[in-house]
């Protein structure tokens, strides 16, 4: 059986000596000992004050067996303090009063004696202590224990009882534990009973609980080392058994909660002592701080039976609670009684508190607190042996401590005699939220213009943080765990953090004091604000000391500047400091890119002369284009002009351009170089186009050319296909021509081509007709072949013997000289005169002998020469004859072998025929024989050697001989020196030796004719020796100095210089030169040119070049110059680029070496002007040197003194200045209040004023040189200080020393002070003094005057009564009267006085600290707080006291901590609207900023639109009570939308480029994404980057290109859409016609399609057709032309090949199909046999361009209208041939070919032929019906409007007359026979004939 005993629970003590006789001192039944530190309340040696609690319990019967002796316990009792840090020593000792003693007799019944009564004695007193850092012991001993005590060894009233506690030291203050109940206990003997000894430690400190030795007394009552002396156990007991070992007796404590656990088996009286030690976490360690114990005595006796409650399973299951503050703990605690009793279930705690703070109930009840207790308690009352309640406990921020509250639990059953009680103690451990375990950021602030940043680390609270700032301001967000403070001012801040738990909660607070320093100037300034990449920026810092740059790519470097190049946009920072502080100032260098020159592909293209490229690439926006030089661009200006060059060279050129891009919005540029290589263009030609008949050949091309290779194409028929001249061979099996076009590709080594065609016609063979063979004699004739037929040609071969070669049928007629018969044979080739060709065969004639004569061979002799002519060798019977017209050149004309001699005196050959006629009478068939024999007889050989010659060594080399002859051959002998011997005219180059001697040469010149005729000449040659000139090396001089040139002379050479200026002399061979160069920049050059000449005549040149370098500019500057002593002067001018300078002497020059340095120098009062010369030389940049002088006078300096300045009292006088000086004038300024404005030393009287007056006067001194100097003198007119008050304590305690007393705002810092009563310790002569005062006075004062020391002025006396009486007239105190709850702790103080001391009775809050006067509160409720402040003193003179009157504060509720809700980040033009949660009545306060938004005074605020940057914004809710809650902040950042992206890439597309399309943004940023949109076509790559591959529909209505940037804060800026035109332009040549009226004129018509995006211009390139050479451009026009007339063409003349070209966007050049023209001719004409009529050929190549559906061929006779004559249907071949009979239709016919397409027609040139048209009068009519001359024809009678024909008959009958007569009598009924006609023409020409009818 378990049972508690507490108060009032069968509670009866029972002296222990109910048997035993009674001891007079026995009396005490225990007690214990409190203390509770109260601050640093003492004075002087004893600052700390404590108040000191002891409870005694005595014996308070009166009588029976125990009577007491001190019944009410005694009246005062001693306790003593030792000090541990002197180790132990008695500091005081302290009579303690006792304050109560209430008589404790617990209800209840009597069991095995009488209860005894109790009284507790109270004692209470506060005593001060010095200092000790190890703390205190506090001891109270008394006697005696009670006589027959169990456990003591008796007699047991020898043994005292000492009570003990330890203090802790004042540094670390501290209350001691106080037990929660009154130790009064009855133990049953027999049960097990609980036993209380909880205690409540206000510091929350962690308790542990033991059983101890009770004590006895002390060794020694001056020096206390503990423990004291313990008691004396009797045998078996100790401090852990105190009732003994024997079975069934144990005593257990739990250490945490200090429940105790007794079972005792013997009656008895028992004495048992409990220690408390209480523990702190120090530095993170667990130290003891102090101990406290209990002592009682313990009464066991016999009890009734009763059966204990006991607590429910799930009651005990947990006795540990953990709760966070601000969270609820709810938890039920239920106990049962067996016998079913009542039971009352009560909870202790210092939790429960009624209305005191802690927010606790048990069974829904707050708890009630008894007077002078420190826990409360609730109960709840159950029925039937169950009671149950719950403890429900929401600790409040702040409730959080190391230690556990305690809450005693117990239920006792409700009987009549003998409850039982049983106890528990459970515990909950009230956590704060995890504090902060750091705060970074920056404890010293240089410069608090910066934000700095403050970060808290640890855990992250539910709640976030809450942050408080001590001198500066916070800019954002207070809520995050970290903030951005800007400091204000200098001195010191303070940040202070705490985290905030899910339930609103503050952790601990972590703060960093901050050293603000003053701020810095430093400034950073940059020469630019912005640069181009790769130029340069000149940073300057200011208003530093030293200075470290940092920034770039580079090592931090030093100094006020630096010149940075960076690659970058770039922010540099510059570093300056003080020793303490270093200050960072920012700047960017934005460095704006370099446009990209883009030259194209590669930057070395190469391309063939003619061709066309595109250099350059797409044109990007902003950016402007110059190509530099302009040759062959199409523009110079854009992006990507094309390129045509030409090269008409053998080798390959180069042109090199120059693109400069040029950024418009930078001005930033960039070239770039590209170097066009241009081939020499390959050259094709096909050749003519030949035409042959079949089987024949034919040779295409042109002679080879070098480094081309050809390739032929196709390779039938051809000999070779790589050749350029290859042979053609093909048949022709057909009846009509055949062709076949040959295309030759011409290919250089450089890889450029040429195309060329020719076609070759293949004509069917022709039959040739020669006839029979015939025989005639030698010499006779016969005809050969057949009659001619029409349009055929004839050749015969060979023509020997042949009257025409050409005609059908020649006559042959040939010789034979033999003496047998003789044949020949011949071949006829027949060729076709429209197609050449040709067909062969042929005949023998035979032709019988004649008589023989040598055939003829031609001679050839040179003039004179004799020439034998062989006729024949003679034979019989034959004679012989020469004939000839100059028969006078045969020595024998009959001799058939004469000798013939002929000169010749022309330039030309002459010819002679002699004719040898040899007669044979009796040859067969009587023939004769001729023989023509020709001599050729060469002219005379013309030689000319040339005249003699004579030449100087070296000269231009003579040139002999003559002009050559033509056909001549020439040799000269001999050879030496010559530059050719087989020339007509050579050049003589032979030289001689320096210091030979004359040479003379003779020459034979062998001039042989083309006819190998030669003759010789002869000619002398004179060679002299040359003359060498030496005009010797380049020089170059100074201006007027001098030099020499030319070399040493020579005898016998003359010498001469050209010219002679300059020169000492013009003919000497080493002259000496002396210019002079006027300018003073440029250089001088003069040539000299020296001709040397020797005595054969002969000369030399040679030049040399003096250059003088300018005239040396030396400016030393005015002279003279003169100037006062110290003034500064500028010598010289500015120096020139290049020079070098000397200054002489350097005295006083700030450098002998600068063009223009500063004079400044200084020469002492009274001393002579001293004059100094200075030269300068200054030497050019070509070393040249000059100088020249400047004269400086120096004045000596001004000695003015204006004397030094004054301070005197307002109405006094002084003289000012010092005494004059020799020769000085003086002038002060202003002259007010002076005696004399130009006196040396005037006198100054100062003016009557009442304030401060600072005047300054100005003495000008001037020297008698002029030199002028100014000194200024200050007077400070001081007036009289005014009057002040003096502030300190008016009533004080008699005798106290050192109260303060000052001025009250001093006006200056010495006042001299006066006091009665009393005497002054200190501060006299300053705003400051402390008194000593003396005894009690009501009259006693303190009284000041100020002392302006600066002027020795004063003021007035002030007094100040003073109280002295030890009744202190105590102020009340002072400060904030409304406050906010949330917004403290506050400052109060009262009138601080030396030597008094000051306790604090604060209501509705809580101490935090004192310091003097003052006292820091936290106020802990709302409502009225009261202050009320005790002031005591304790000097010699006695003790004071003194109360003030109470201080009523309000105190205002403040609101709770807010959190503002919305974006962290938004982008602008995005409205953002945040929030707060709304609360109760308040205003609210939005401020971003640091400025307040206005008109918005809601918990919601909205931006509409806010300009991008970083934002703070803050939020205070004020309630109606003015109460601010803490700013809530939020930091968020409006991001910048992107601008617009730049996007390169092509601005139109073309079909020919849809795929693989790049656009790109300009510096895509690396963090942005970019959302690409195409109309028209699809992204195929890239999509969200700074560049896509587009491919483009080709059949999309529209197309466009838009690209959004979306940056990496999700800000989507504008779009940029780039509106794409499909360039799909064709340009198609639909035709080229000649003009219908002219021939000087074609006509193209032309179109491009889908030209609405294109605006190129339209090429009109030409070329004669059949041409491979390139295009010429004849003209551009609109692209939206329809037609073109090219009126520079001949038509007539050539056929021309069109072709059209157009450039689109995308750089392509599109090209039309080309269209050549046609031209027409007339081949020829034949004459029309009999009826027919004349016949015209005509001939046109073939319309190329458009499918030609036919011919048209037009005919225009006589200017009439044209008409059609012809159609012709087209075929493959080049070119067409129409025949057609034409000439009835008109004189003159003009003709033209129309070209028909399906919807095109081209019209030729038009060719004419005029015809003569006679009329031919047929004279056979058989009009029979048969269409065969039924009517009378006259051909070409419908060509002769007008006529009359008249018809008569044989009689003469007219039988038919007509006009007009058209080919239409038939002869009517006339019978046959013979008509005449007259045909009359309108002219009158009549025409008269006859015909017949036949019928």
């Amino acid at each position: 059986m378990t049972k508690l005993f507490l108060r009032y629970g069968l509670l009866l003590l029972l002296l222990l000596g109910l048997a035993a006789p009674q001891a007079q001192a026995s009396h005490l039944l225990g007690g214990e000992m409190t203390y509770t530190y109260l601050g640093a309340l003492g004075t002087g040696t004893t600052p700390f004050r404590y108040r000191v609690t002891v409870l005694i319990y005595v014996n308070a019967a009166l009588g029976g067996s125990t009577p007491s002796s001190v019944p009410d316990g005694r009246p005062q009792i001693t306790v003593n303090f030792y000090n541990k840090s002197q180790n132990g020593i008695l500091i005081r000792s302290l009579n303690m009063n006792r304050l109560s003693n209430p008589l404790i007799v617990p209800p209840g019944c009597t069991s095995a004696g009488t209860p005894v009564p109790v009284r507790l004695c109270r004692y209470e007193a506060t005593v001060d202590l010095p200092v000790s850092f190890d703390g205190y012991y506090a001891t109270y001993t008394d006697g005696t224990r009670n006589r027959g005590i169990t456990n003591l060894a008796n007699p047991s009233d020898s043994q005292q009882q000492t009570i003990y506690m330890e203090m802790a030291p004042p540094l670390l203050p501290n209350t001691s534990p106080t037990f929660s109940d009154t130790a009064v206990v009855v133990i049953c003997q027999g049960d097990t009973s609980l036993f209380l000894n909880n205690a409540v430690d206000p510091d929350g400190d962690r308790l542990v609980y033991s059983l101890v030795t009770p004590y006895d007394r002390l060794v020694n009552n001056n020096q206390f080392t503990p423990p004291p002396i313990a008691v004396q156990y009797a045998g078996g007991y100790g401090p852990t058994t105190p009732f003994g070992t024997s079975p069934g007796n144990f005593a257990s404590l739990n250490a945490s909660t200090g429940l105790a656990t007794y079972a005792v088996t013997q009656l008895g009286n028992y004495v048992v002592s409990v220690e408390v030690k209480e523990f702190r976490t120090i530095n993170g360690q667990q130290v003891q701080v102090g101990a406290t114990r209990r002592e009682v005595q313990l009464v066991v006796r016999t009890c009734p039976p009763n059966n204990s409650p006991q607590f429910t399973a799930s009651s005990v299951a947990q006795h540990l609670f953990t709760v966070e503050e601000g969270q609820t703990l709810n938890f039920t605690l239920g106990t049962t009684d067996a016998d079913g009793n009542t039971v009352t279930l009560k909870a202790n705690s210092v939790l429960l508190d009624g209305t005191g703070g802690y927010n606790a109930t048990f069974g829904g009840q707050a708890g009630t607190v008894l007077p002078g207790a420190l826990t409360g308690s609730a109960s709840v009352v159950g029925a039937g042996g169950n009671a149950s309640a719950a403890f429900r406990f929401t600790p409040r921020c702040g409730d959080a401590r190391a230690n556990p509250y305690d809450v005693v639990i117990t239920a006792t059953d409700q009987v009549n005699c003998n409850s039982k009680t049983i106890a528990d103690v459970f515990q909950i451990q009230v956590t704060r939220t995890a504090a902060p375990t750091a705060l970074s950021g920056d404890s010293v602030v240089c410069d608090a213009s910066q934000v700095r940043t403050y970060t808290a680390a640890g855990p992250t609270p539910a709640g976030g943080y809450t942050w408080r700032v001590q001198g500066g301001t916070i800019q954002g967000s207070a809520t995050g765990p970290a903030i951005q403070v800007r400091w204000n001012g200098t001195g010191q801040g303070r940040v202070t953090v705490r985290n905030i738990s899910a339930f609103g909660c503050q952790s601990d607070s972590l703060s960093r004091t901050i050293n603000i320093r003053p701020a810095s100037t430093l400034a950073v300034t940059a020469s630019v604000p912005s640069i181009c990449a790769g130029q340069s920026v000149t940073l300057t810092a200011t208003n530093g000391t030293t200075y470290t740059w940092t920034g770039g790519t580079g090592t931090p470097t030093s100094g006020s500047s630096i010149t940075v190049s960076p690659t970058q946009t770039t922010t540099y920072s510059v570093s300056s400091g003080d020793g303490v502080c270093t200050t960072t100032r920012t700047i960017t260098v934005t460095v704006n890119p370099l446009p990209q020159a883009n030259v194209g592909a590669t930057a070395t293209p190469t391309v063939c002369s003619g061709e066309s490229i595109t250099l350059g690439a797409a044109a990007v926006a902003g950016q402007t284009y110059q190509w530099s030089p302009a040759t062959g661009l199409s523009s110079a200006t854009v992006a990507n002009p094309t390129l045509t060059l030409t090269n008409a060279t053998a080798a390959p050129i180069t042109q090199t351009y120059t693109l400069t891009v040029t950024t418009t919005s930078t001005g930033c540029t960039s070239t770039a170089a590209v170097t066009v290589t241009v081939n020499p263009g390959a050259t094709a030609n096909a050749g003519t186009a030949p035409t042959f008949c079949s089987g024949e050949s034919a040779q295409l091309g042109t002679a080879a050319v070098a480094g081309l290779t050809y390739q032929w194409s196709p390779a039938t028929g051809l000999s070779s296909a790589t050749v350029a001249q290859p042979t053609v061979t093909l048949t022709n099996t057909t009846a009509a021509p055949i062709t076949q076009t040959y295309t030759v590709t011409t290919t250089t080594l450089l890889g450029c081509q040429a195309t060329s065609q020719v076609v070759v016609t293949v004509n069917p063979l022709i039959v040739a007709q020669p006839g029979t063979n015939v025989a005639i004699c030698s010499g006779a004739s016969a005809q050969l072949g057949a009659a001619a037929v029409t349009g055929l040609t004839y050749q015969w071969s060979p023509a020997t013997g042949l009257s025409s070669a050409t005609a059908a049928q020649p006559t042959v007629t040939l010789t034979n000289t033999t003496a047998a018969p003789i044949t020949q044979t011949y071949t006829l080739t027949t060729t076709s005169a429209s197609t050449s060709c040709a067909g062969t065969a042929t005949v023998t004639v035979t032709v019988n002998p004649r008589p023989q004569v040598a055939p003829n061979t031609p001679l050839t002799v040179c003039s004179g020469q004799a020439a034998a002519l062989t006729g024949t060798t003679a034979a019989p019977g034959v004679t012989y004859a020469w004939t000839s017209a100059t028969i006078g050149d045969l020595d024998n004309p009959a001799s058939p072998t004469p000798t013939a001699t002929v000169t010749n005196s022309t330039n030309a050959s002459i010819v002679r025929t002699y004719t040898l006629t040899a007669t044979n009478p009796a040859a067969v068939g009587g023939c004769t024989n001729t023989a023509v024999f020709t001599l050729t007889v060469n002219p005379a050989v013309n030689v000319n050697a040339g005249s003699n010659v004579t030449v100087c060594s070296g000269d231009t080399p003579p040139q002999l001989g003559a002009a050559p002859q033509a056909g001549y051959t020439y040799q000269w002998s001999p050879a030496t020196g010559l530059s050719s011997a087989t020339v007509a005219n050579p050049t003589f180059t032979q030289t001689l030796a320096p210091g030979a001697g004359p040479q003379v040469i003779t020459y034979t010149l062998t001039a042989t004719t083309p006819e190998r005729c030669s003759a010789t000449a002869q000619v002398v040659v004179t060679l002299n020796p040359a003359a060498e000139a030496v005009a010797g090396t380049d020089q170059t001089i100074c201006t007027g100095l001098t030099t020499q040139i030319g070399a040493p002379a020579e005898a016998g050479l003359t010498y001469q210089w050209s010219p002679a200026t300059g020169l000492s002399s013009a003919t000497a061979a080493q002259p000496t030169v002396s210019l002079t160069n006027a300018s003073t920049t440029a250089l001088l050059t003069q040539q000299y040119i020296l001709t040397v000449r020797n005595s054969f005549g002969c000369s030399d040149r040679d030049t040399v070049l003096v250059t003088v370098n300018p005239t040396v500019v030396v400016t030393p500057g005015a002279s003279p110059r003169s100037v006062c002593s110290g003034e500064s002067i500028t010598l010289g001018a500015p120096g020139l680029p290049g020079y070098r300078y000397q200054w002489s002497p350097a005295t006083g020059l700030s450098s002998a070496t600068v063009a223009n340095p500063v004079f400044n120098q200084t020469l002492a009062p009274g001393s002579a002007p001293l004059t100094i010369t200075y030269t300068l030389t200054a030497t050019s940049p070509q070393n040249c040197p000059a100088t020249a002088q400047v004269v400086v006078t120096l004045n000596p300096a001004v000695d003015v003194q204006a004397g030094p300045d004054v301070a005197i009292c307002a109405g006094k006088s002084t003289r000012l200045g010092t005494p004059a000086r020799t020769g000085y004038q003086y002038l002060w300024t202003p002259a007010t209040n002076l005696s004399s404005a130009t006196a040396a030393q005037p006198t100054f009287s100062t003016p009557l004023n009442g304030a401060a007056q600072t005047l300054r006067y100005v003495l000008r001194a001037t020297t008698p040189q002029g030199c002028a100097l100014t000194d200024t003198v200050v007077v400070t007119v001081n007036p009289r200080p005014a009057n002040d008050s003096i502030q300190g304590t008016a009533s004080v305690c008699p005798t106290v020393q050192g109260v303060a007393y000052s001025i009250r705002n001093p006006r200056n810092t010495a006042y001299q002070w006066i006091v009665s009563g009393g005497t002054i310790a200190s501060g006299q002569g300053t705003p400051n003094i402390t008194v000593n005062w003396g005894a009690a006075s009501s009259t006693a004062n303190v009284r000041a005057f100020q002392l302006n020391a600066a002027t020795g002025c004063s003021s007035d006396t002030v007094a100040f009564p003073v109280r002295i009486n030890s009744i202190l007239l105590t102020q009340k105190p002072t400060g904030p009267l409304r406050v906010c709850q949330a917004d403290g702790p506050y400052t109060y103080q009262t009138q601080l006085t030396a030597g008094s001391v000051y306790g604090w009775q604060i209501i509705g809050g809580t101490q935090v600290s004192t310091s003097g006067a003052a006292v820091v509160v936290n106020w802990t409720r709302t409502g009225i707080g009261k202050i009320v402040v005790t002031e005591s003193s304790n000097p010699a003179g006695g003790r004071c006291l003194g109360t003030s009157d109470t201080l009523f504060v309000t105190v205002l509720p403040s609101p709770a901590a807010l959190t503002v809700n919305g974006p962290a980040r938004v982008c602008t033009g995005t409205a953002a609207t945040f929030t707060v949660p709304s609360i109760a009545s308040p205003t609210y306060q939005w401020t971003l900023n640091g400025t307040v938004v206005p008109g918005v005074v809601t918990n919601s605020v909205t931006f509409p639109t806010l300009a991008p940057g970083p934002y703070t914004l803050s939020v205070v809710a004020t309630s109606s009570g003015g109460c601010a809650s803490p700013a809530a902040t939020r930091t968020f950042t409006v991001d910048p939308l992107p601008v617009a992206p730049t996007v390169t890439g092509p601005r139109s597309v073309c079909p020919e480029g849809l795929t693989g399309v790049t656009y790109s943004i300009g510096s895509a940023s690396s963090t942005s994404t970019y959302q690409w949109t195409v109309v028209g076509g699809t992204v195929a790559s890239g999509q969200g980057t700074g560049s896509v591959q587009v491919t483009f529909s080709g059949t999309a209505p529209t197309r466009s290109v838009a690209v959004t940037e979306t940056s990496q804060f999700g800000c989507a800026g504008p779009a940029t859409t780039i509106i794409l035109p499909l360039d799909n332009a064709t340009v198609a040549l639909n035709a080229a016609s000649v003009d219908q009226t002219t021939d000087r004129k074609i006509t193209l018509t032309l179109s491009v399609a889908d030209r609405s995006n294109n605006a190129g211009q339209v090429r009109i390139l030409r070329r004669n057709a059949g041409s491979t050479t390139a295009f010429s451009q004849v003209a551009t026009v609109a692209n939206a032309a329809s037609s073109y007339d090219d009126t520079s063409a001949d038509a007539d003349a050539t056929a021309y090949e069109y072709r059209l070209e157009l450039l689109n966007s995308c750089g392509t050049v599109l090209n039309s199909s080309n269209h050549t023209t046609m031209r027409l001719e007339v081949t020829g004409t034949q004459t029309g046999s009999g009826r027919a009529q004349d016949a015209v050929s005509l001939r046109w190549n073939a319309y190329q361009g458009f499918a030609v559906q036919r011919y048209e061929v037009y005919r225009q006779a006589d200017g009439g209208p044209a008409e059609l004559v012809q159609t012709v249907t087209p075929t493959t071949a080049p070119d067409y041939t129409v025949s057609f009979a034409t000439s009835a239709a008109g004189f003159d016919q003009h003709y033209r070919v129309k070209a028909v397409g399906a919807s095109q027609v081209s019209f030729s040139n038009e060719a004419g032929r005029a015809f003569t048209n006679e009329l031919d009068f047929y004279n056979v009519m058989t009009p029979n019906g048969d269409n065969l001359n039924d009517q009378l024809t006259i051909k070409n009678v419908a060509l002769y409007p007008g006529n009359t024909l008249a018809i008569y008959n044989r009689w003469g009958k007219q039988v038919y007359q007509t006009r007009n007569y058209q080919n239409t009598w038939t002869g009517d009924t006339q019978p046959a026979g013979t008509y005449y006609f007259m045909f009359t023409e309108a002219s009158g020409k009549v025409t008269k004939g006859w015909f017949e009818i036949i019928r």
